[in-house]
């Protein structure tokens, strides 16, 4: 597949600005800024990541997703794990390895909405997250394939509604 670097440096620019959003903090002279960035920072991500969509097999989406992002997640959260264990071990940490274990598990990325004292790794809940997404939109475009030229559109707007409303409805407290 030909690579396009205009997309590549979209995508890029999307992901600097997520960066820079999360490193800005909660500071006062930052929220202006950072409620800008948080605005279409991940929507423009996506967009361009869309445009480089190209369909396979579930089995297939199973196994790059496994191999690019949850093999991603494990390494990071084991590195976050053998970081922490001498904080707690030796230290007086507020956490404990067995909240933090359970909160890798949980993949949820942040710890006001984990339950039972779980601890979140911080953002690499994105990995896992994005594996999820990317095999239900697998799906649900397997599913809308099957479906008459007319249909397609439709459906696809009626599912993205659909999810949107739910998430609003609903908010998950996993990724």
């Amino acid at each position: 597949m030909m690579r396009y670097k205009w997309i590549d440096i979209a995508r890029g620019l999307a992901m600097l600005m997520v960066i820079i959003g999360h490193v800005s903090g909660s500071e006062p002279a930052f929220q202006a800024g950072q409620n800008f960035l948080f605005l279409g920072n991940l929507p423009i991500f996506f967009f361009f990541s869309g445009l480089l969509y190209r369909p396979k097999p579930l089995g297939e989406r199973i196994k790059t997703n496994f191999n690019t992002l949850i093999l991603l997640y494990i390494v990071f959260a084991l590195l976050i794990l053998a970081y922490e264990w001498p904080a707690v071990k030796f230290g007086h940490a507020s956490w404990s390895l067995t909240g933090t274990l359970l909160g890798a598990l949980w993949a949820g990325g942040n710890n006001s909405t984990m339950p039972a004292g779980m601890m979140s790794l911080g953002a690499v809940w994105f990995f896992v997250a994005l594996g999820l997404a990317t095999i239900v939109f697998s799906c649900v475009q397997a599913l809308v394939a099957k479906l008459p030229d007319h249909w397609r559109i439709i459906t696809l707007v009626v599912i993205s509604l659909g999810l949107f409303g739910l998430g609003l409805l609903a908010p998950a407290v996993t990724p």
